[in-house]
């Protein structure tokens, strides 16, 4: 598999990443995916993803989603930093 589960990063972290790939489950949930590809949350885009106990905020340059942790897990990522890292 490639890229880790969005709810594998650390508890609100704000953490830079790449988006890797959509899992099965959320390329069949049409309105979740839909409201993702919206607002320019795709495979290949850089994001900040911060994981709260119930809800993911991914942000990037163009807007942010906030998104249920159930359906965030489906999102796949490789982590490059953590806000503020040098």
């Amino acid at each position: 598999m490639i890229g880790t589960p969005i709810s594998e990063l650390p508890l609100h972290t704000p953490t830079r990443c790449v988006i890797r790939r959509f899992s099965e489950y959320l390329q069949s949930n049409v309105d979740a995916l839909a409201a993702l590809l919206d607002n320019g949350i795709e495979p290949g885009v850089e994001i900040m993803a911060t994981i709260g106990k119930s809800a993911v905020v991914l942000a990037n340059s163009r807007a942010s989603a906030t998104v249920p942790l159930a359906i965030a897990c489906s999102v796949h990522v490789e982590a490059t930093g953590t806000y503020g890292a040098v």
